[in-house]
C-alpha cells in the first residue's frame, strides 16, 4: 500500500474558479513517479532526451536550409560571362595594364578605391578632386559614359 497518492487533475471549472494552475503547470513533485526513482524515471528520461533529438534534429534542419537558401542568393548575383569580359577587357589594356602603370594607371585593385589614389601615377586635376571611389555603380557610369569620362 503506497502512502503517497498523486492527486487527481482538477477540472477546468474548478481551476478557473480557485486559480489554479492547468495541470501541466504544477509541482513537478506530483507527477506519477516523481517521488521515487524506481517508478517511471527510465521513462521520463526517455522522454526528456527524445525531445533532445528532436530539437536538434530540427535545429540541424534549419540550418541546412538557410544555408541552402544564403547559398543559391549568393551564387545568383554572381551572374556573368568572363569570356566576354576577357574579350572587352582586351581593349583597355592598350593603355592600362593590372599591375603596372602605362598610359593610364593600373588596374589590380581597382575595386573599393579612391580615384586618383595611386601616388606613382600622375592623374589630372579633375580625376584627382572627383571624389569617387570604384564600386558597382560608378566604374558602370564610367565605362558606358565617354562623353562624361572625357570631362575628367
Amino acid at each position: 500500500m503506497s502512502l503517497s497518492r498523486s492527486p487527481e487533475p482538477l477540472s477546468h471549472e474548478v481551476r478557473r474558479e480557485t486559480g489554479a494552475p492547468p495541470s501541466w503547470e504544477r509541482d513537478l513533485s506530483t507527477r506519477p513517479g516523481a517521488n521515487s526513482r524506481a517508478e517511471g524515471s527510465d521513462e521520463w528520461s526517455a522522454h526528456a532526451s527524445l525531445r533532445r533529438r528532436q530539437k536538434y534534429a530540427a535545429a540541424v534542419v534549419l540550418a541546412v536550409a538557410i544555408s541552402a537558401l544564403a547559398e543559391k542568393a549568393w551564387a545568383g548575383g554572381l551572374v556573368g560571362d568572363a569570356n566576354r569580359g576577357e574579350t572587352l577587357y582586351e581593349a583597355c589594356t592598350d593603355c592600362h595594364s593590372l599591375d603596372k602603370n602605362d598610359v593610364g594607371p593600373r588596374h589590380r585593385g581597382v575595386f573599393g578605391r579612391k580615384a586618383a589614389s595611386l601616388p606613382d601615377y600622375d592623374y589630372s586635376d579633375a580625376l584627382k578632386s572627383a571624389n569617387i571611389v570604384w564600386n558597382e555603380e560608378t566604374l558602370d557610369k564610367w565605362l558606358t559614359d565617354l562623353a562624361g569620362r572625357l570631362r575628367l
